[in-house]
């Protein structure tokens, strides 16, 4: 939004510009958020920025002959502690700041693995299991079959860190390399316990509400509050990818 709002105003690519820009931005586009979400978001950044970190290593790793590995090991070795210290590090805070957390980690049943933790942590922090539908969870974590399609707006239809998060989550509870459709059970699974854990038992539909919908970049954006189960709100820039409203100043 901030790239759209500064072109149309011609103005400088600067930290001067990027203010004018912001100023310029209607203020129904900005909403607040919980101490809780930036907390967890702040970790979470971390955690991706180490997971970035060792797959480049692991690239690098692949390419080199058997005596230059060597010299990466080490490093790979430390960035995996720091990845496991971070993961133990954001699970222990998701137990104390999303109260349905340990509920749907003892209905998973995967108290044990780290990397599951971290993942359902990850989840219930971007996406909203109680009022989105089921057709903006699957869009938004890319469980479906993507559009095939020439036109630039189709570049990216959903979140890849929010996919790996789930595939690394199924991968924790089935205990195997999980495909599309055992993702999206697993998906239903956690929205089901969430829902019973938030005292509604049934969803927006059921209620006679309409649901929420996350959209795809390019498209219309549905001009809509969508409220986490950590209690903050997303924006819609005008790219149409929702995303929080710290994201988008």
């Amino acid at each position: 939004m901030l790239k759209k709002v500064r072109g149309e105003l011609k103005l400088p690519k600067s930290a001067r510009g990027d203010i004018k820009a912001l100023m310029s931005i209607e203020e129904r586009w900005f909403r607040r958020v919980t101490g809780d979400f930036l907390v967890m978001r702040r970790m979470i950044l971390a955690h991706r920025s180490l997971m970035k970190t060792h797959q480049q290593l692991m690239n690098k790793y692949r390419a080199l002959s058997e005596a230059e590995r060597e010299v990466l090991k080490p490093a790979i070795s430390s960035i995996e502690k720091q990845m496991l210290e971070m993961a133990g590090m954001i699970a222990e805070e998701a137990g104390k700041r999303y109260p349905a957390y340990n509920v749907i980690l003892e209905g998973l049943g995967i108290n044990d693995g780290l990397a599951g933790r971290e993942a359902l942590a990850e989840l219930l922090t971007y996406a909203d299991f109680v009022d989105s539908s089921l057709r903006g969870l699957k869009r938004l974590l890319g469980l479906y079959k993507p559009t095939s399609s020439s036109r630039k707006e189709y570049w990216r239809l959903y979140d890849g860190r929010l996919h790996r998060a789930v595939t690394r989550l199924s991968v924790a509870y089935y205990k195997n390399r999980p495909s599309g459709r055992h993702c999206w059970e697993l998906v239903k699974k956690i929205r089901k316990l969430v829902v019973t854990f938030s005292g509604t038992r049934i969803g927006p539909r059921q209620r006679g509400e309409k649901p929420q919908n996350y959209t795809h970049r390019g498209l219309i954006p549905f001009k809509r509050r969508m409220v986490s189960p950590a209690g903050y709100i997303f924006i819609i820039p005008v790219s149409g990818v929702p995303r929080p409203a710290v994201e988008g100043i």
